[in-house]
């Protein structure tokens, strides 16, 4: 069943100190929508900006104006702190985020929620969105419990789960063009993968989702996964260097540890295609992924000379 949106609609985006929530109010501002959006940073309160701090009691809080869609880009995600603080993430991550998103649907709003491929173990690549989710990571494990209590709403809420979502001034990305520049050797990981995705397409398609009003989960995905050696000599021919300079190492050599490695991030994007005729490869998203952060890397040199 697919609600007709209403004409005059407002759009709330939760969360815009994060990268996802930024790049979507910025969308929507630039695409002429009435916007206003959460912060949990006081300084940047405003009458366009409302406060809302996801780790404090959130029973009483409601937006002051009413919403049409709400775009819900708040939370943990960084998969490290999710693991150290476990009861912090379940916290804001599950409880603090239900009540939230709760309020909005009683006050008649469409409710966006973004997800993650990492509800899956990754043993297996094209996950089916319906297929039970098998999640390794307590970041995972919170993200498929949220979304079972958010299914349960009914059809007032859109899960979108995504891969791994670059934006224009990615750290790993700016270090390698960096080391690049001059000369100097990397060491991406041979036997880490992911299935980028290029975030101005992930916030356009955002917005199509909750515009059309798809009920239950929709995924968002490359058609493939590639490795982080992959992304760097890809990175290395497009600035012209010595693939070289490029050197690959296994995850168990760099000395770091991860939470889970998965073999595989790709989800089954079917959906998608057929309901929104949407597509984008892996290679026309790391283009544009490095396209941007070149020109990002450049910007700065030129802010600092």
């Amino acid at each position: 069943m697919n609600l007709k949106p209403n004409l005059q609609e407002t759009h709330l985006v939760i969360g815009i100190d994060g990268l996802i929530g930024n790049a979507l109010r910025d969308f929507l501002l630039q695409s002429g929508k009435k916007v206003i959006g959460t912060t949990r940073r006081k300084e940047f309160v405003s009458s366009q900006n409302i406060f809302l701090d996801l780790s404090q009691n959130v029973r009483m809080w409601k937006p002051e104006q009413p919403v049409s869609v709400a775009y819900f880009c708040a939370g943990i995600t960084s998969l490290e702190q999710c693991r150290i603080h476990p009861e912090k993430s379940l916290k804001i991550n599950v409880e603090h985020t239900f009540e939230v998103i709760e309020t909005l649907v009683a006050q008649g709003a469409f409710v966006l929620f973004p997800s993650t491929n990492l509800v899956y173990d990754g043993s297996s690549s094209f996950q089916n969105a319906q297929q039970q989710p098998t999640p390794h990571t307590i970041s995972g494990q919170h993200k498929a419990e949220i979304e079972k209590k958010l299914l349960a709403i009914g059809n007032s809420v859109s899960i979108v789960r995504i891969t791994k979502v670059f934006g224009s001034s990615d750290p790993l990305l700016q270090n390698w063009i960096a080391r690049l520049k001059h000369n100097q050797e990397i060491f991406p990981f041979l036997d880490k993968v992911v299935s980028p995705l290029y975030l101005p397409f992930v916030v356009q398609t955002f917005y199509q989702i909750a515009h059309k009003r798809l009920l239950g989960i929709t995924q968002i995905s490359g058609e493939r996964d590639i490795t982080y050696a992959d992304l760097a000599y890809r990175l290395a021919q497009k600035l012209g260097v010595n693939s070289t300079l490029v050197r690959p190492i296994p995850v168990q050599q760099s000395g770091l540890s991860f939470e889970n490695n998965p073999l595989h991030t790709t989800l089954d994007c079917t959906r998608l295609i057929s309901e929104l005729n949407v597509h984008l490869s892996v290679w026309e998203a790391v283009d544009l992924i490095i396209k941007d952060n070149l020109l990002f890397f450049e910007g700065n040199q030129y802010a600092k000379s």
